[in-house]
């Protein structure tokens, strides 16, 4: 079983330039630079894609601006970061293509943080995408199943023709955080079945009970 583990920025380390002048960035190095340079040590594949998002965002904006996580168009190239990575030991997986995917802006509702002032009805977020995979790279979902620790139910998906999926592509199992649910729109289209899970520990048991090729934490 392949590990990987991937740290999805908050939005002020890829937007420096949107804080308040009282809240500017610290000179010192981050919690994501220490665990960046601590992982150096190992072999585990530790992607810190921030440098990656910070280009993304000449072309589009990538997180939400009423909501703390990323919108889908920055979900996006986090999941084409992941899977160029996972390709390099897995070959076998589709190519990862920029023309594999349309993506339309449109007028989105507000987020998380106009909920938490209760300014959803007067604020709309303007940085909400569409974004459709092409036919061969979609997936549909085939089970919910309970997940009583988190909360949030655990989801399990295979690529949409799965009667003529590639048997060769290896099984999935993420472990995430919020930053992963929407994950589920573009990661299942390149691997033969996933099982997505909201929690904060890997547990052994469910290693062994799904058996899956790849780990992504």
């Amino acid at each position: 079983i392949r590990l990987y583990v991937l740290i999805a920025p908050d939005s002020h380390s890829i937007y420096p330039e949107n804080l308040p002048d009282h809240l500017q960035p610290s000179p010192n190095p981050s919690r994501l630079d220490v665990l960046r340079q601590a992982m150096a040590s190992t072999t585990v594949p530790f992607l810190d894609i921030r440098d990656t998002l910070r280009s993304a965002k000449t072309d589009y904006v990538v997180y939400n601006q009423t909501d703390t996580h990323w919108n889908d168009y920055g979900m996006l190239i986090g999941c084409a970061s992941l899977l160029n990575r996972i390709q390099t030991d897995f070959p076998q997986l589709p190519p990862v293509r920029r023309a594999d995917y349309s993506v339309d802006q449109q007028a989105g509702i507000g987020g998380d943080l106009t909920t938490m002032l209760t300014v959803q009805q007067q604020h709309k977020d303007n940085t909400f995408y569409v974004i459709t995979p092409a036919p061969a790279l979609r997936s549909r979902q085939t089970a919910t199943v309970p997940n009583p620790v988190s909360g949030f139910p655990s989801r399990r998906f295979v690529r949409q023709d799965s009667i003529h999926s590639d048997q060769s592509l290896p099984r999935l199992l993420f472990i995430g955080d919020s930053f992963s649910h929407s994950m589920t729109q573009f990661m299942p289209g390149y691997f033969r079945e996933s099982y997505f899970v909201r929690a904060s520990t890997l547990d052994p048991a469910l290693l062994r009970s799904e058996k899956p090729d790849v780990v992504v934490v």
